[in-house]
């Protein structure tokens, strides 16, 4: 974005909290976070930043899907819980709660 635009979007954004705060929206909101409030009407959205964060996350939740799975196969195995945790990675607290779902299930 060139420095014109940029400033001409900062202008509006300025004086569209002040006439916000001018008119006490939101109980005075404006006037009490006019900094915060013009930071992210100027922070842009990053679209490919987005869609990157959230295929992180969709890759870290597929982990953590494949680490129940392969939790419930050793436990029906009768792995000992300390094993399985230190394999999946999954925490001892999350494993003697998939243990105890499985008991209750049985």
């Amino acid at each position: 974005m060139n420095l014109a635009k940029k400033m001409e979007k900062q202008d509006a954004i300025n004086e569209a909290v002040d006439w916000a705060c001018a008119q006490n929206l939101l109980d005075g909101f404006f006037r009490e976070h006019k900094a915060m409030v013009t930071a992210v009407s100027l922070t842009e959205f990053d679209q490919e930043l987005y869609d990157k964060c959230r295929r992180e996350e969709g890759f870290i939740e597929g982990q953590e899907e494949k680490a129940v799975e392969a939790t419930i196969k050793m436990l029906q195995k009768n792995y000992p819980s300390s094993d399985i945790s230190e394999i999946t990675g999954l925490s001892i607290e999350k494993v003697l709660e998939l243990q105890q779902q499985l008991t209750a299930k049985s």
